[in-house]
């Protein structure tokens, strides 16, 4: 799970053309994973939500720059104000989408998500002046707790009192997260409004973000909101998700065929290590053995070179004596 995330593409369910020329649109531009954002309110007198429509299930979608297709995941977004059903959210119809996120109206609810929901996302509306103030504690709680704020760079693309709005909204969240925790998505709704990921980064800068905090924006974050959506549906017990290889979409069969291929490397490769290991014990039994020379005839045998030395060099003192006194 690597590469460059967006997890809010809208789906419209009128026209699955237009949410499909955005996935391929993301694709060819270089994003990874994308997130199929449903949207609801849950009323009071609402029992459950339906389960996710698996758009795009069976389709292979390449990613430019990149061998594998892109993963599609599900999500959904709900609406938080006076009359949401905030136990609605515990339910296990709920738990069928991969991903939870909520998008407070008040203070009061913006205050819960932070402390208390278990979301993975918070999602605001940056377009309009917010009718409360963020505020640093439950900001830090919901970091604390691993949940991610996101900002949407598709409705600054419109010119206007809209942009300059969103800005000043952005730059706030930043400075109470320190650019922490934080995602960017596009929610689009057609393929003009798709940005490549490094555009996107670039408008880090707008938010008064490090080149660093922008990328991980757009990459590094959105894997960390995945993992923390496992074990929220996991109950904090494991990340590892288990399904049957009879489950698996077409778009994912590869990993299987991926699985086989690493067995059979690492096969080889302890077959090539027992044939190294036998080589090596064959060449240790051919090598000839060294002789033990006798430590006493090696002594003995110095002692008499010392001898022989020593009456050379005496003889040839004497002779030049004995030639002195003949001359004398």
């Amino acid at each position: 799970m690597s590469g460059f995330f967006d997890l809010n593409v809208p789906v419209q369910e009128l026209d699955e053309d237009s949410t499909r020329h955005v996935v391929k649109k993301l694709a060819s531009v270089g994003y990874k994973t994308i997130a199929l954002n449903h949207v609801v309110e849950l009323h009071l007198g609402a029992k459950s939500v339906a389960k996710p429509r698996m758009h795009f299930a069976d389709e292979v979608v390449p990613v430019q720059g990149h061998r594998h297709p892109m993963a599609i995941h599900s999500r959904l977004t709900v609406l938080l104000n006076e009359s949401t059903s905030m136990n609605l959210l515990a339910h296990e119809s709920l738990q069928s989408y991969d991903l939870l996120a909520v998008q407070p109206t008040t203070e009061r609810h913006f205050q819960k998500a932070c402390m208390d929901l278990e979301v993975d996302i918070i999602s605001l509306d940056l377009t309009v002046r917010l009718p409360y103030n963020l505020r640093q504690p439950p900001v830090r709680a919901a970091i604390d707790r691993g949940v991610h704020f996101e900002l949407l760079y598709s409705p600054m693309l419109t010119e206007g009192l809209t942009r300059s709005t969103i800005i000043s909204n952005a730059k706030n969240i930043i400075r109470l997260t320190r650019g922490k925790n934080v995602i960017v998505s596009s929610s689009a709704y057609s393929s003009m409004q798709v940005r490549a990921p490094y555009d996107v980064m670039n408008l880090g800068s707008l938010f008064d973000c490090t080149p660093s905090l922008s990328r991980d924006a757009v990459s590094k974050n959105g894997r960390s909101v995945l993992f923390h959506a496992e074990a929220r549906r996991g109950h904090g017990m494991a990340t590892v998700k288990v399904k049957p290889v009879s489950q698996l979409a077409k778009a994912q069969q590869w990993q299987v065929r991926k699985i086989h291929e690493c067995r059979q490397e690492e096969s080889e490769s302890e077959d090539d290590d027992e044939d190294e290991d036998m080589e090596e014990e064959e060449n240790r039994e051919n090598e000839t053995p060294l002789v033990d020379v006798d430590s006493a005839a090696v002594d003995s045998a110095g002692a008499g070179a010392v001898k022989r030395k020593r009456s050379s060099l005496d003889g040839e003192d004497e002779a030049p004596l004995a030639k002195r006194a003949d001359a004398i």
